[in-house]
């Protein structure tokens, strides 16, 4: 959302610089780029592949969250507490996402077999999310046994 938010700024930007040559040509490489990105679309298959991942590390975060806190004097089986706020931030935004792409597909269901594909920008949520638990998981070194 910040990168289309950034090309509408950059459009804004060209537009009133408009008059020279060169300008226009940016201007219509950005346009370009900007329907390429917001027409991309997903199939049905990959959004539930999605969802299922995301609600797996969903699990696996929530797990490492219910461990105690890791002190000077605590076992080897425990969470950093730096870890719960993003993690937390990532599940909520997760589960938004995960829901806004089912809304989708309850409001567009397939027919006859055949289903309709999904733009992106509804699913680019959710791989936002799984980037982001992914991310977290390794710099706190979930589920590898060692914190």
């Amino acid at each position: 959302m910040k990168n289309l938010l950034r090309v509408a700024a950059a459009l804004a930007l060209v537009a009133t610089l408009g008059a020279c040559a060169q300008l226009q040509a940016f201007q219509q490489k950005v346009e370009n780029a900007y329907t390429a990105l917001s027409s991309a679309q997903v199939n049905y298959q990959d959004v539930a592949a999605g969802v299922a991942a995301f609600e797996t590390l969903q699990k696996v975060g929530e797990a490492y969250l219910r461990q105690p806190t890791c002190t000077a004097s605590s076992g080897p089986i425990c969470h950093d507490r730096r870890a719960t706020r993003p993690m937390k931030a990532a599940f909520i935004a997760g589960r938004q996402a995960r829901n806004d792409a089912l809304s989708y597909m309850d409001a567009h269901p397939c027919v006859s077999g055949a289903c309709p594909l999904m733009p992106n920008g509804v699913y680019a949520g959710l791989q936002t999310a799984i980037s982001e638990l992914q991310s977290l998981y390794a710099t706190y070194k979930v589920n590898s046994g060692a914190q």
